[in-house]
């Protein structure tokens, strides 16, 4: 039966060794190319690769035998309270899930920002909430023309705004002009 859950997890981690190689081919081709990033990635595969070989063959009356984690003090200094902020359990490691989660939101993101689109689900509850409405086409993606479209219903609100402000004030006014008379009469 342990032999399944290793053979699984070796699998998991050939999965995301893949996932996170094609991942720093594409991040190599940008201009220009994020090195930092390239090189921590690099060094998770290195680690996955390292986790996979200790996967195979476990070390005898080892516990969590196939689990894949890294700790976050093997990375740069500079993004350690990143990934500290990704670990969910608290332990200064990072799980295969959670290198997972970072990466892909990584890559969504700039695939994001090169097609022009605002990618919801990588907004906070609240605010993917409120964007939802401007998402005409339910594709979870607020593209350039659903863009304008909410500009151009924002604008229009403030318009109607200032014009309903003038009313009020046009209406104060003319209560005090009326009072003003009332009492000199």
């Amino acid at each position: 039966m342990q032999k399944d859950v290793n053979m699984v997890s070796v699998a998991d981690i050939d999965v995301k060794i893949a996932e996170l190689t094609a991942t720093v081919d594409s991040f190599k081709a940008q201009s220009p190319p994020n090195t930092l990033l390239i090189t921590s990635l690099q060094e998770t595969v290195t680690g996955l690769q390292k986790q996979r070989a200790a996967a195979i063959q476990p070390p005898k009356g080892t516990a969590n035998v196939g689990r894949v984690s890294l700790q976050i003090a093997s990375f740069p200094a500079e993004i350690q309270p990143l990934l500290h902020e990704v670990d969910d359990e608290k332990n200064g490691l990072l799980e295969i899930d959670e290198i997972t989660q970072v990466f892909t939101a990584y890559k969504r993101l700039q695939d994001t920002k090169k097609s022009g689109t605002m990618d919801l689900s990588l907004l906070p509850d609240n605010i993917r909430e409120t964007c939802q409405v401007f998402d005409k086409d339910k594709d979870g993606f607020i593209d350039n023309a659903e863009m304008v479209r909410a500009a151009e219903l924002f604008h229009a609100s403030e318009q109607k705004v200032r014009h309903l402000a003038r009313i009020v004030i046009g209406m104060v006014l003319f209560v005090c002009l009326m009072l003003g008379a009332i009492t000199t009469l």
